[in-house]
């Protein structure tokens, strides 16, 4: 079974989506988006990670991703599996939207797709469990 969650800002509707996967257990709160200015230390064209909530680095570098990456241990390794906030600074060009996911190599298990300008303070779904992230054409 699949679930999907959207969050839709303004007029223009700007859509954020959640995906997660499988359903086999109750899933926590959806996440806690935001849609705003870049936050501090997120370099333009880039995911940006952070290992606390509410885009804190908590005393280590933001980790500004600014491609697809299949293992985050590789050159992140201080967020992987270690993150708990996360927001979409990319460019308008293609691809303009990025999936993280809690597994290596963007292969199932629970997904979050920020498109740019969107950002999640948190969700517990993910929280200190994501390992790759791709970038793609849209939520």
């Amino acid at each position: 079974m699949r679930k999907i969650i959207h969050a839709i800002a303004g007029a223009g509707a700007t859509v954020a989506a959640l995906t997660a996967l499988p359903a086999t257990a109750a899933h926590a709160a959806a996440p806690v988006w935001y849609h705003g200015a870049a936050p501090n230390g997120c370099a333009y064209g880039s995911l940006c990670v952070y290992r606390d909530i509410d885009f804190n680095p908590a005393g280590y570098p933001v980790a500004n991703i600014p491609g697809s990456v299949k293992d985050w241990r590789v050159n992140y390794s201080w967020v992987a599996e270690e993150d708990s906030s996360w927001y979409n600074n990319g460019t308008p060009d293609y691809p303009s939207s990025v999936i993280i996911y809690a597994t290596l190599n963007w292969h199932g298990g629970y997904q979050l797709c920020l498109d740019r300008g969107w950002g999640a303070r948190y969700f517990s779904d993910l929280n200190d469990n994501s390992l790759s992230n791709k970038w793609v054409g849209g939520c």
